[in-house]
């Protein structure tokens, strides 16, 4: 997968362009945590680059530790998940990681079942929410700033709703398929 990311929305038609002046998220209406997060992002170079690249930059590094925490780990999504996503308004991103979850959670079901042992009850959810937590603040700012509705990495397929939907169907059928087949 490729380390940065598209520029351009992904909402076709979306005319939107990215503020120049850190003065000017203030048209947003964030609160002034988020405002000091967008500025934060945008000097890491948020609207070239992705989250996980951001975070290998010497300009991350020389952050203090309180604002590298503050725009790489959301301690509402470390608990509650994609669910944050859909509070935010951003549920493509919230269906493709309910899903994403739901085959992660029918690996670790069927290793279970071929392996003979049992993984502790946290590593269903804990994994897939430390994920979330460290993107959901720089997720936010490309759906707040960019229109972003989909990481552009992602094949067309999920890039609409229907691919967002069909995979939610088959990622939870999946899901009780390998539950089922490891509790017989």
């Amino acid at each position: 997968m490729s380390e940065t990311t598209n520029t351009e929305s992904t909402n076709p038609g979306s005319t939107s362009t990215v503020p120049e002046s850190s003065s000017d998220f203030e048209q947003y209406q964030l609160s002034e945590k988020w405002l000091k997060r967008f500025k934060l992002l945008k000097k890491l170079g948020a609207d070239s680059q992705s989250m996980f690249s951001i975070m290998k930059t010497p300009e991350f590094k020389g952050l203090s530790n309180s604002d590298r925490i503050s725009v790489s780990l959301n301690f509402f999504v470390l608990f509650f998940g994609p669910l944050y996503y859909l509070f935010k308004k951003m549920w493509m991103k919230a269906g493709f990681m309910f899903a994403s979850i739901w085959v992660f959670n029918g690996l670790l079901s069927i290793v279970e079942g071929l392996m003979g042992f049992t993984f502790p009850s946290v590593i269903f959810w804990v994994v897939p929410n430390v994920i979330c937590a460290q993107i959901a603040c720089y997720d936010y700012y490309r759906h707040v700033t960019a229109e972003e509705k989909i990481w552009p990495q992602l094949p067309e397929f999920f890039k609409k709703p229907v691919g967002i939907i069909s995979y939610l169907v088959a990622s939870f059928v999946f899901l009780m398929v390998a539950v089922s087949l490891t509790t017989l």
